[in-house]
């Protein structure tokens, strides 16, 4: 989860000059500066090029969003295969298990093996884990059972595209319920792509819309340079930020920009009100103006990503503690199987004298004998 805020703080970028906030402000100020000169032709031509740029920075935005959803997808059905690979492993290994201790043999190197495996999958997936009485273990994702004994239930990835491109849900094949992850990897991964991209993508749209409907509500109002009136500024056609566009008749001819409610020349009313568009406070149950709505997406998303972070250092520092007590307990000390070795050695040793000087004794004995 931490490493997928990071991304999605990496595609608002407001760390450089070239930020959605920066270029916002860009695009409102050249209606400022067309205001202050309503007939010039530089302040329309200025304006087309902000507004552009404007819309190519919510695009690049979305995309970003999507492309991270579209990777975490990738990344979930890989996650499902090794699932898949890992359980029929365990219920391979828990087969030669029984047999083993059927038999009277040693299993100990099958259930390090199976051990492996079930950290493995742990990490990926948060299981569960029951041992029995055979030398068995059945597995668990969330509720279902992954693993019974020495039978596996497969998973496979089913389409759907309210998860973003080359999206699906995991489900078991025998019987097409959803699989429940509750932890792991997986599990960071889904409420990056379910949940926090797309409130991402629902607020990048919502400021998104906010600007293209306001100003063409009051754009089509106005008398453009050429006399016209009605004109669209940004494409009705547009839904939200990854198709924000501006209208072909405005990018094709920025005489058709509109300036004034009154005339076709001279008055600047209109570039004024849409000028002071940014300063409306319209949106969060009309407490916020767009630009501080916007700014408040990005500190939620870098508050989240802090969040996360020291949640992630914490896990950190407990496992690397929880694993230094499984060592205490129940792994190897290379200090103490050392000092046991040289106990051994020198034991080894002593004998070895012990009997050569019985040798020497038996041999004095005979001699005296003879």
């Amino acid at each position: 989860m931490r490493d997928g805020l990071m991304q999605v703080e990496e595609v608002f970028g407001e760390i450089n000059d070239h930020s959605l906030a920066s270029v916002m402000d860009e695009f409102f100020n050249a209606w400022q500066d067309l205001a202050n000169d309503a007939d010039s032709m530089t302040a329309r031509i200025n304006l087309v090029e902000r507004s552009e740029t404007l819309a190519n920075t919510f695009n690049s935005t979305a995309n970003g969003l999507n492309t991270i959803r579209e990777t975490l997808n990738i990344e979930l059905k890989n996650i499902m295969d090794q699932i898949n690979e890992y359980a029929t492993q365990i219920a391979d290994l828990n087969s030669q298990i029984s047999r083993s201790y059927t038999r009277g043999q040693d299993p100990n190197t099958l259930l390090d093996q199976r051990d492996v495996l079930i950290n493995n999958l742990s990490e990926i997936a948060g299981i569960r884990v029951e041992e029995q009485s055979t030398g068995k273990v059945n597995v668990y994702l969330g509720q279902d059972i992954l693993v019974e004994d020495d039978r596996t239930r497969e998973l496979k990835w089913e389409p759907d595209s309210d998860r973003g491109k080359a999206g699906g849900d995991m489900v078991f094949i025998d019987n097409g319920s959803t699989v429940n992850i509750t932890g792991g990897t997986a599990y960071g991964k889904i409420e990056v792509r379910d949940s926090i991209v797309p409130d991402a993508m629902g607020e990048l749209d919502e400021v998104a819309n906010f600007i293209m409907n306001r100003v063409n509500e009051l754009h089509v109002q106005g008398i453009a340079k050429d006399g016209t009136t009605g004109n669209y500024f940004w494409s009705s056609e547009s839904t939200g930020a990854l198709d924000m566009a501006l209208d072909t008749v405005i990018l094709d001819n920025p005489e058709k920009i509109a300036v004034s409610t009154e005339s076709d020349t001279g008055d600047n009313a209109l570039a004024n009100t849409i000028f002071n568009v940014q300063f409306e406070e319209s949106l969060n149950n009309n407490e916020s103006n767009v630009g501080d709505y916007y700014r408040g997406i990005v500190a939620r998303i870098g508050a989240m990503t802090q969040q996360a972070e020291t949640q992630y250092e914490a896990s950190v520092s407990a496992l690397e503690q929880s694993n230094a007590w499984r060592e205490h307990y129940s792994g190897v000390s290379l200090d103490e199987e050392m000092a046991e070795m040289i106990a051994l050695q020198r034991t080894f040793q002593a004998s070895a004298k012990y009997l050569n000087m019985v040798d020497d004794l038996l041999a004095a004995v005979i001699s005296i004998a003879n």
